[in-house]
């Protein structure tokens, strides 16, 4: 029926790296959107109007 791509991948690449590679990505995201919230200051605006309400 449907079959796995990532096996194939498993046998050249270890499956440490490929967790490493996910985390590493995970917190790649989490960082640059903390830096777009501070670098265009959403989060000011949002605590701003947090307070008003």
């Amino acid at each position: 029926m449907f079959s796995n791509p990532f096996v194939e991948l498993s046998a050249t690449i270890s499956p440490e790296l490929m967790q490493t590679y996910v985390v590493l990505m995970f917190l790649a995201v989490v960082g640059g959107t903390l830096f777009d919230v501070v670098h265009k200051k959403s989060a000011k605006y949002f605590f701003e109007n947090a307070k008003k309400a």
